[in-house]
């Protein structure tokens, strides 16, 4: 009877503890990076063939982890050029999307519709009275999907520098952790610890 009252007394005062213990204390320093800052970097022209005509496209920024610089994602050097120069180039394709879908006829391609643009685009592949010439290898369709990828790097680069502002207002290890562990989770593969390791 002792002694199960005994164990009692121990089983209650380990699970006060327990419930005592918070989620900062169980997160570590050593878990956490002391800084990380965003910082403008020399940007060096990485612009593929089908856009050379539409707008230079480099990496201008980097986030810096404890000193140590990753990469952010490609993005248009001048976006709202590029934007009005794929219009010329890809002019049949727009056309064509804008015909085919009651919603475009209405917004030009932009800002804003870009996204919109390129599911109708990829949508369109399976239209049957699309037309023959409107396929995966044709030049305008591969220009606009590339552009479209690119474009839509700059929203990528955007979160990951609204993460880094997080992790610098953070008011604990918690929210370090969940805003350091938000950057990594959306730096571009090729920026990656491990994928600079293994190169």
């Amino acid at each position: 009877m002792q002694r199960s009252l005994i164990s009692t007394v121990i089983c209650a005062t380990m699970l006060l503890s327990l419930a005592a213990c918070t989620p900062e204390q169980d997160i570590l320093d050593k878990d956490i990076p002391e800084s990380i800052t965003v910082e403008n970097r020399q940007a060096v022209n990485d612009t593929p063939e089908t856009l050379k005509d539409v707008g230079e496209i480099s990496v201008s920024k980097c986030v810096v982890i404890d000193g140590k610089s990753y990469d952010l994602y490609r993005t248009f050097d001048d976006p709202e050029k590029a934007m009005e120069n794929i219009k010329v180039k890809c002019a049949s394709v727009l056309e064509l999307l804008k015909e085919k879908n009651l919603p475009l006829r209405i917004f030009d391609l932009s800002d804003r519709t870009w996204d919109d643009y390129r599911a109708a685009m990829l949508g369109m592949l399976d239209d049957e009275e699309r037309p023959e010439w409107y396929n995966e290898s044709n030049e305008e369709y591969r220009a606009l999907c590339a552009f479209c990828d690119f474009y839509e790097n700059i929203e990528k680069n955007e979160d990951i520098i609204k993460y880094a502002k997080k992790f610098a207002s953070a008011k604990g290890n918690a929210e370090k952790k969940e805003a350091y562990d938000a950057i990594i989770a959306n730096l571009p593969f090729t920026s990656l610890p491990d994928a600079n390791e293994s190169s």
